[in-house]
């Protein structure tokens, strides 16, 4: 048995929040000493009862203290303003410490953690500092590249420098590695483990019973946010003109002037926005075609979701796991990132329907990915 810690920024609904807990889940099943840990609210997404879950809230620990609540104004006032972008680096130097204290408590009572993994940026942003034999960073999204400055150097070395990562994807690991050459870092490992798909339990859940649509239509589920480019979406959904009707599943902050825009172009009586749901499986399932119009996708897990439910892709290319995943016939049906491709690409898809191979989507079953963890 190996007694693990994965750390993540918060438990709301999104990727990484899933794919952590995903992950923890597995673990216990495994017989493991699994530990999730979390330093935002709200709690969202929740590990089975045989995972410890620990919410450690950094930054009210830190106030509480008459030096942490000076450190805390200081920085904030004078630190942050003279170096922009700097608010990790003052956050992380009292954020590393209550970790560690927090972490020696753990392995005072019960042993040494064997693993120890901060998924996202926003996680191991809180905890820069900390050093662990056996703790490794999880980068989920593409690095944008961005001509480096004097400060910018400073910063990616205080988060990655001797650290041992692990990029979600080879797109991600190509951005990983051209930062880290335009920035003078060296990281002390630098590995690739995918993101983990509970595959048998989507298959049992794309059968349960949902609201589906009772005509052909195609799908969409994503976050709806300025990274999923749903404009996108909905302007080669019209250009193509196919009678099968568009099905979003999802929310966000962007709802409201999403669905502006598909009545603005005419749409909205063929677009239907079911909302966020607990279980979109049958909506992918059922039908005809999974569409994604994503600017940047970490690994993409939604659409080996989708794969695993027995729905063919069509994806824009972008940085990140989209190649990844999309091989063999797949791989005919990414478009380029505009109107044009995007709409040839979901005609060629219907009236070419692609027969899904299990190796396609086998590749990231949650056992596999644990075990990679596992033989780090």
């Amino acid at each position: 048995m190996k007694r693990i810690i994965l750390i993540t920024r918060n438990l709301a609904m999104g990727g990484i929040q899933k794919n952590t807990v995903n992950l923890a889940n597995k673990l216990a099943d495994l017989d493991h000493d699994v530990h999730v840990v979390y330093m935002k609210k709200p709690l969202t997404v929740k590990p089975n009862k045989n995972v410890s879950l620990h919410f450690l809230d950094i930054n009210n620990i830190n106030r509480l203290s008459i030096v942490g609540f000076i450190y805390d104004v200081f920085s904030r006032i004078i630190l942050r303003p003279i170096f922009p972008g700097s608010s990790f680096l003052w956050r992380g130097v009292y954020g590393s410490i209550i970790f560690r204290i927090f972490i020696n408590h753990l392995e005072r009572a019960n042993g040494k953690f064997d693993l120890v993994v901060a998924r996202g940026q926003g996680a191991f942003e809180h905890i820069w500092m900390y050093n662990h034999p056996n703790y490794y960073q999880v980068i989920v999204s593409p690095i944008i590249e961005r001509k480096p400055t004097f400060l910018s150097r400073i910063y990616s070395k205080a988060l990655f420098k001797n650290k041992k990562i692990i990029a979600n994807s080879k797109g991600v690991l190509q951005t990983v590695q051209n930062h880290f050459t335009t920035h003078h870092v060296t990281p002390k490992s630098l590995n690739i483990i995918y993101n983990p798909c509970p595959i048998q339990r989507i298959k049992e859940l794309a059968e349960e019973p949902a609201n589906i649509p009772d005509e052909p239509y195609i799908v969409n589920v994503a976050r709806l946010c300025p990274q999923k480019n749903h404009t996108l979406l909905l302007e080669a959904y019209k250009q193509v003109n196919i009678t099968q009707k568009l099905v979003i599943v999802g929310g966000g902050d962007d709802e409201a002037k999403i669905k502006r825009f598909a009545s603005d172009i005419g749409i909205s009586d063929k677009v239907l926005f079911i909302g966020q749901v607990p279980n979109p499986y049958p909506f992918m399932k059922h039908a005809d075609l999974f569409v994604l119009s994503s600017m940047y996708e970490g690994f993409g897990l939604v659409i080996v979701e989708s794969l695993a439910s027995g729905t063919p892709v069509v994806a824009a290319d972008c940085p990140g796991g989209i190649r990844d995943i999309l091989i063999e016939e797949q791989e005919s049906l990414i478009a380029k990132p505009d109107v044009n491709s995007l709409a040839e690409k979901i005609r060629f898809a219907l009236d070419n329907p692609v027969q899904i191979k299990e190796n396609w989507y086998m590749r990231f079953d949650i056992t596999t990915v644990a075990n990679d963890f596992l033989n780090l």
